[in-house]
C-alpha cells in the first residue's frame, strides 16, 4: 500500500483524527518506527494503549509535539534543552524533562518527568496538527518484542488496529534517542538510538 493519491490520503488522515479524537489507538509512521498514539490528554485511552502494549502504566511514555513551544507548556525546559530543540528537532530525538506539576499527571514518571517528541515525519506532523493536541509516542510493538518498522509488521501484531501506512517507507530501524535533561541542565542517555552523545554535543 506505498502508492495512494492524495485524495486517499486526506481520507485516511480524517479517520486517523477522528479515531483519535474518540479514543482509540493509532498506528502511524515515523522516521524511525512506527509509532502507536492516543490522545495524551485522554487518560482512559492512555490506559487501552498500555493494555493494547501490555505495558505498565507506571512505565514512561512519551509525547509527541509539534515543537518547543508545545514542550513549554508542559515543563520546564532548561537552555541545554532548548539547545537541543533547535538544532535536533525535528528528529530522532526524544528529551526527557521535568514537568509542572499536575500535567498529564497520567502520564509523568515517578521522578516527575515527561519526555517529548518532534518527529520529522510529514504524515507524524500533519496528523498532530490535525488533532492539534499532542499525542503519546511510544513504539508499535507488544512490550518486550522489537519495534514494528513497517506497516506489514504492524498489522501482524496489532491486526485490528487502524495503521496510517507511509508511503515512503524508511530504512531505519534504531528508535528514537532519548536523553534526560535534568533542571540543572546535567544530562543523562537514557537509550542509544539514531544520534549518538558525540553528535549530540559536537561542535
Amino acid at each position: 500500500m506505498n502508492a495512494l493519491h492524495p485524495s486517499d490520503y486526506s481520507n485516511l488522515m480524517a479517520e486517523a483524527a477522528t479515531r483519535l479524537l474518540r479514543g482509540e489507538v493509532v498506528a502511524y509512521p515515523t522516521e524511525t518506527c512506527y509509532g502507536l498514539a492516543v490522545v495524551a490528554k485522554d487518560a482512559t485511552a492512555f490506559r487501552r494503549l498500555t493494555a493494547l502494549k501490555g505495558r505498565r502504566e507506571d512505565h514512561p511514555v512519551s509525547l509527541l509535539v509539534t515543537g518547543s513551544v508545545e514542550t513549554k507548556r508542559l515543563a520546564f525546559v532548561p537552555p541545554v534543552a532548548q539547545g537541543l530543540m533547535e538544532r535536533f528537532w525535528p528528529g530522532p530525538l526524544t528529551l526527557v524533562l521535568p514537568a509542572f506539576p499536575g500535567r498529564l499527571a497520567h502520564m509523568q514518571s515517578r521522578e516527575g518527568t515527561l519526555g517529548f517528541r518532534c518527529s520529522s515525519h510529514p504524515l507524524a506532523l500533519a496528523l498532530l496538527r490535525r488533532v492539534a493536541t499532542p499525542l503519546t509516542s511510544t513504539s508499535a510493538n507488544h512490550s518486550g518484542e522489537a519495534p514494528a518498522t513497517t506497516e506489514a509488521e504492524v498489522r501482524r501484531a496489532f491486526p485490528d488496529l487502524f495503521v496510517l501506512p507511509d508511503p515512503n517507507p524508511s530504512d531505519e530501524a534504531m528508535p528514537s534517542t532519548v536523553l534526560r535533561i535534568y533542571s540543572g541542565g546535567q544530562t543523562r542517555l537514557l537509550r542509544a538510538g539514531s544520534l549518538d552523545e558525540a553528535t549530540l554535543f559536537g561542535p
